[in-house]
């Protein structure tokens, strides 16, 4: 497995979806057949405002899982299929993945994931690439687009053997959307690279939400709740 590369990106001239497109993929795949539908979708970011306040966190809402949205990022899909190889799904496009990054002995054969490219700053102006692999849409020939996504997140954590892959992946970690929105602030200064918001995953995995916080006041809440 070869080590990852490291760009200087003070003085880089691509975008970061080109420098995504040369680094992951290998070559593009025009003639695609039998594919799931999950591979050529792509991740649509809405906004989703909510109400915080003491009420509110008090009645809790454990069926919402949420994480953090890297700000400089390209948002794909992997699939690894019945032949065992690994392709990467962007933008209605199909690229058959680098031999280094393949993910047969990771993931099962007719598995869907979804994972954003970003790159961690190492030094002053050194970055390295990351992939975060947040959410699971097939597996195992199995379609989980209906699937409660704190259902998903422990599949995704139960059958992907990490300790197989190249280090340029990783898992992204989700929480609970009460929980993720408390520790938000403590977690965007300690992530490697830049963070633009707190997204909610939805039951459908393809549209993330952004979460926009209302302030309510209390007596407003405890009129509602009367």
């Amino acid at each position: 497995m070869k080590n990852v590369n490291i760009w200087i990106s003070v003085y880089s001239r691509r975008s970061m979806e080109e420098r995504f497109i040369v680094n992951m993929c290998l070559t593009e795949i025009f003639h695609v057949f039998n594919l799931p539908n999950c591979v050529l979708r792509s991740v649509e970011f809405g906004i989703k405002p909510f109400k915080r306040s003491r009420f509110n966190e008090l009645a809790g809402n454990d069926d919402f899982t949420a994480t953090w949205l890297p700000k400089n990022r390209v948002t794909f899909t992997l699939y690894v299929d019945r032949n065992g190889c690994t392709l990467i799904g962007l933008k209605g496009r199909v690229y058959l993945a680098q031999a280094d990054l393949m993910l047969m002995h990771s993931l099962p054969e007719d598995t869907c994931v979804l994972a954003h490219y970003t790159e961690d700053q190492v030094n002053i102006d050194a970055y390295i690439p990351k992939i975060l692999i947040f959410d699971i849409t097939r597996l195992d020939s199995n379609c989980l687009e209906d699937t409660k996504p704190f259902d998903r997140y422990k599949l995704l954590l139960s059958r992907c053997d990490m300790k197989m892959c190249n280090p340029i992946y990783t898992i992204q970690w989700v929480g609970f959307e009460h929980s993720v929105i408390e520790k938000f602030e403590e977690l965007r200064m300690s992530l490697p690279h830049e963070s633009e918001h707190i997204v909610r995953i939805n039951r459908d995995p393809f549209r993330l939400s952004r979460l926009l916080t209302v302030q309510v006041p209390e007596t407003s809440l405890q009129l509602e709740a009367v």
